[in-house]
C-alpha cells in the first residue's frame, strides 16, 4: 500500500486523524515502516497521564529511550489528571484529605500517585518539551506532601512555549506557589482556575502591589475563573474568594493586556471587591467579557467591549437588568443573557427564592434599552428546560415577537436552551465537582 499511495498523501491523511484516537494511530503505526513517522508523530501531539503506570511508561520507555526521546520534542498538549481519588477540604481537620479511592488498598498506601507523578515531572522533563503550548492538571493536590522547594514552580520555565495553562480542583501549597509558577512562563496567555485552593495567606502577602513598581509577568490575554475559587472549605453555599489573587494579579502586565474576561461562574461572592476593583481596572482593554448579574459591576467602563455574557444565577428583575445595560457605552456586538428558566422549568423545579423567569412581562424592556445600542448585530437568551422538553419554536418566536425593535431593526435574535436532567435539589456537593 505505501508503494501506491505516496508518503505525503498517508501522511497527510494520519495528520487528519483527532489525536485523542490513540488506537487508531497505534494501528496506523503498525501498517508499515514508512507510516510509522507521521504515526508517532500524531501521538505526541498528545499525552494523558491520569495513572502513575502510565508516567512510569512514559519514563522509561520514551524520556530513557535514545530513540524515543527525541518525539518529546513534538508534543503540544499534556494533560494530568488525578483520577483515583476525590479530593475535597476536611472542615474538621482542616486541610485536604482523599476518600473513595477507586484501587487497591494496597496501592493506596503507596505514595506514588498521579499528584507525585506530576511534581516528577516538572523534574524530569524540564527541558525535554520546547513544544509544548497547552498544560492542563486536573486534582492534583501538593498538600498531601512535604512543602515543595521554593525553585519547584520555576521548572516551569523550561517549557518556554506553554501558553494555556488549566487548574482544576487543585491544592496548592501557597499562594505564593502559584505566584512564581505564573511569572516563570513567559508566553503565557491564557490561564483558567477553577476549584482552586490554596491556604489563606498572612496579611504581608495580601497586600496591595505598588503599581509605581515594574509590571512583571504574566502577560495574560484570556482569564477565566471557576467556582469555589478560594481558601474556604467547599458546603451547600459554595463561597467564593479571590484569596488575594486578584490584587496581586492587577500588578502585573495582565492588566493591560487581558482581553477576555470570565467571571461568570462566581455567583456567591465572599468578597465581591476584589472581583469588581479588577474587572474595572481591566475593562478599558476588555473585548469580551462574562460576569454575573451585580449591581456594582462596571459596565460604564468597558470601551472596546464586543461580546458580554451576563449571568443571571442571582434573582434579579429585568428592570434591574436594563438599569445595568444602559451604562454601556461600547460597540458591543453580542450580547447573550441566561441562563433564565421557562415556566416548563419551574413547574418541573419549583425554587424557593423568586427567580427572573423567561415569561415575565418586564422582559419586554430589554427592547427599548437594546435598540439603542447601534452596533449590536446579535442577542442571544439561554433558557433553563426540563431534560424532556420538545422544542418546537415557540421560544424563539416569542423572544422574536417580545423584542420587536430588535427583530426589525435585523439584530439577530436566538435562544439557547439548557437542559437539565436533574432539579437543583437533586444535586450534591460531588457532582459540582
Amino acid at each position: 500500500m505505501s508503494e501506491v499511495f505516496p508518503p505525503e498523501l498517508t501522511d497527510r491523511i494520519i495528520g487528519c486523524i483527532d489525536p485523542c484516537e490513540r488506537k487508531t494511530l497505534c494501528l496506523c503505526s503498525l501498517v508499515s515502516r514508512k507510516w510509522l513517522p507521521a504515526s508517532r508523530h500524531a501521538l505526541f501531539q498528545y499525552i494523558l497521564i491520569n495513572k502513575a503506570t502510565t508516567f512510569d511508561l512514559l519514563v522509561t520507555r520514551v524520556l530513557h529511550s535514545e530513540s524515543a526521546r527525541p518525539w518529546l520534542a513534538v508534543v503540544r498538549m499534556l494533560i494530568i489528571v488525578e483520577s483515583s481519588s476525590e479530593i475535597w477540604y476536611s472542615p474538621s481537620e482542616g486541610h485536604a484529605i482523599t476518600s473513595k479511592c477507586t484501587r487497591g488498598t494496597d496501592d493506596v498506601a503507596r505514595t506514588k500517585t498521579v499528584s507525585a507523578a506530576c511534581r516528577l515531572f516538572l523534574y524530569q522533563f524540564s527541558g525535554y518539551l520546547p513544544e509544548l503550548s497547552r498544560l492542563y492538571l486536573s486534582g492534583i493536590n501538593w498538600q498531601l506532601y512535604a512543602t515543595p522547594h521554593s525553585s519547584e514552580p520555576l521548572l516551569l520555565s523550561q517549557f518556554p512555549a506553554l501558553r494555556s495553562l488549566t487548574l482544576i480542583n487543585c491544592r496548592l501549597p501557597s499562594l505564593h506557589f502559584l505566584r512564581r509558577a505564573l511569572v516563570a512562563l513567559p508566553r503565557l496567555r491564557n490561564l483558567l482556575l477553577s476549584l482552586v485552593t490554596w491556604p489563606r495567606p498572612g496579611p504581608l502577602h495580601t497586600m496591595k502591589p505598588v503599581h509605581a513598581c515594574p509590571l512583571t509577568r504574566p502577560e495574560l490575554q484570556s482569564l477565566r475563573i471557576g467556582p469555589h475559587f478560594s481558601q474556604a472549605p467547599m458546603s451547600s453555599t459554595p463561597r467564593v474568594s479571590s484569596n488575594g489573587f486578584l490584587p496581586w494579579l492587577s500588578g502585573t502586565l495582565s492588566r493591560h493586556s487581558l482581553l477576555f474576561l470570565d467571571v461568570g461562574e462566581i455567583w456567591a461572592v465572599e468578597d465581591a471587591t476584589d472581583f469588581l476593583d479588577f474587572v474595572e481596572l481591566v475593562s478599558p482593554n476588555l473585548m469580551q467579557l462574562t460576569i454575573p448579574v451585580m449591581h456594582e459591576a462596571p459596565l460604564a467602563s468597558l470601551r472596546r467591549l464586543e461580546e458580554l455574557y451576563i449571568k443571571m444565577y442571582r434573582a434579579t428583575s429585568w428592570a434591574a437588568l436594563c438599569a445595568q445595560l444602559r451604562k454601556l457605552q461600547c460597540p458591543l456586538v453580542r450580547l447573550k443573557i441566561g441562563p433564565v428558566p421557562s415556566s416548563e422549568y419551574m413547574e418541573w423545579a419549583p425554587m424557593r427564592d423568586t427567580e427572573t423567569g423567561f415569561d415575565e412581562p418586564d422582559f419586554e424592556g430589554l427592547d427599548g434599552v437594546l435598540i439603542n445600542l447601534q452596533t449590536l448585530k446579535e442577542v442571544t437568551i439561554v433558557v433553563s428546560v426540563p431534560e424532556t422538553y420538545e422544542d418546537t419554536g415557540v421560544l424563539v418566536s416569542s423572544v422574536e415577537s417580545r423584542l420587536s425593535k430588535l427583530h426589525q431593526h435585523g439584530v439577530q435574535l436566538g435562544v439557547i436552551l439548557d437542559r437539565h436532567h436533574k432539579r437543583p435539589s437533586e444535586y450534591r456537593m460531588v457532582d459540582l465537582q
